[in-house]
């Protein structure tokens, strides 16, 4: 045995730490614009031009940077006003029609 003498080893986890991302306020902005556009295109069954694994992508990137909530509350925003201003009136347009299908299958004469 030589005269060096060793010191008890620590055992140390080495960390990682995640690089601290922050994305510009602007960019988020220009991000839900695009799919803002995007969902409103779908919404008009024209999805032609619309890549929609840039779209994931894009939806992705908020949510991984913080920003799901802006997308959550825009999507419901754009979804509901979708809803109100062009599902309802179709809707509304066809239940009365309906009603009177379903009436004039179950009359009877006497």
């Amino acid at each position: 045995m030589s005269g060096i003498r060793q010191q008890p080893r620590k055992d140390t986890k080495m960390r990682i730490r995640a690089f601290p991302m922050t994305m510009d306020e602007k960019y988020v902005n220009n991000i839900w614009a695009l799919l803002k556009n995007a969902i409103q295109e779908i919404q008009k069954k024209n999805n032609s031009g619309l890549s929609f694994e840039e779209l994931y992508r894009n939806a992705y990137t908020m949510v991984l940077h913080k920003h799901g909530e802006k997308l959550y509350t825009g999507l419901r925003d754009v979804v509901t006003e979708h809803l109100v201003t062009k599902v309802h009136k179709e809707v509304t347009g066809v239940i009365p029609f309906l009603c009177m299908m379903t009436f004039s299958k179950y009359t009877f004469t006497v």
